[in-house]
């Protein structure tokens, strides 16, 4: 019972391998199965189909034996259009083979087959998207992809920063930030590097009262920008150092001049601001006490009025007679 109990438990150990195994090979063969051959108005010969299809794709030609290979495979397949070789492309998943007399495709550029309205091949020239760069001429039979092939440099990592853009023909410039040297620190790596060359940036902070003198140009194309710099640290010039909130400086001439105008400007202003309030005030005072004695003479002359009636004077002021009724 022991040698069964011991091939169960190994069985379920490589069960999950053979399980991955197995989904791999299915995914490739779908794969395989699921390319699709484009067809022009030009006439392959069957053959010629056969052995693209049985490499499942353009051919490669990194070895000599490729070449050899590939040589064999354009004769047969561009023999009925002469001064013509095979050109092929994997397009998303499709292979496009057709023939087309070999083109020189210039740095910057990428070259794709297309099918026009009529149904023939014609080969289209394009500049690299954004993002990728081409350094060098390529003969168009030897382009596999419609598209370029090398990535540019993004400056993203640990103290990089962007010193310049190489456009479609080269690859961007990172250089180390103000508070990191490159490492190694080689004159390659101070003048500027990208993601290929082995540099790397690693802190140093400046002492106190020094920093770096380095350029920050970012989006100015690498042909105008001088890569001339090192990573010293330089002494601040005083008028770019930080003064404390509590440090007095000596006034100019002509920020005193300044100051005493713009003072006199305002002590104008508010001298004329309180003669006008002096002045309305005054008249509000004025007012109240017309209007009040107004009133009062008002008042003094109702009671009068009410209380008033026939009085004879008689010849000795302290005798009076009570006033008669009307």
């Amino acid at each position: 019972m022991a040698p069964a109990s011991w091939m169960d438990k190994q069985l379920q150990q490589l069960a999950p391998t053979a399980i991955l195994l197995g989904f791999a090979v299915l995914v490739i063969c779908c794969r395989t199965n699921a390319l699709r051959y484009i067809t022009t108005s030009q006439i392959l010969p069957s053959e010629c189909w056969h052995q693209i299809k049985h490499v499942s794709g353009c051919p490669t030609r990194d070895q000599e034996q490729d070449e050899v290979y590939w040589t064999a495979l354009s004769r047969m397949c561009c023999q009925a259009y002469p001064e013509t070789i095979l050109h092929c492309q994997i397009i998303d998943d499709s292979i496009f083979p057709a023939c087309f007399p070999r083109m020189t495709v210039k740095k910057g550029y990428f070259m794709e087959i297309e099918a026009n309205t009529t149904g023939n091949p014609v080969l289209k020239v394009r500049p690299c998207s954004e993002g990728y760069f081409e350094v060098g001429e390529r003969q168009s039979d030897t382009l596999r992809y419609p598209y370029c092939l090398e990535g540019k440099s993004t400056c993203r990592e640990n103290g990089q920063m962007l010193l310049c853009r190489g456009g479609s023909e080269e690859d961007d410039i990172c250089i180390c930030s103000h508070d990191y040297t490159p490492r190694p620190n080689t004159l390659d790596c101070q003048q500027g590097f990208n993601q290929h060359s082995g540099c790397r940036c690693v802190k140093q902070l400046c002492p106190n009262g020094t920093r770096r003198l380095l350029s920050e140009n970012s989006e100015i194309s690498c042909k105008n920008v001088s890569r001339v710099f090192n990573y010293t640290c330089y002494p601040i010039p005083e008028e770019d150092s930080p003064k404390p909130c509590d440090e007095v400086t000596e006034s100019h001439p002509d920020d005193e001049q300044d100051q005493r105008r713009k003072k006199g400007v305002l002590e104008e202003r508010g001298h004329s601001n309180s003669s006008v309030s002096s002045d309305v005030l005054i008249a509000v005072l004025t007012s109240v006490v017309v209007i009040g004695l107004a009133a009062a003479a008002a008042v003094i002359y109702f009671l009068w009025r009410r209380n008033s009636g026939t009085y004879i004077v008689l010849n000795k002021p302290d005798l009076f007679k009570k006033p008669t009724d009307a």
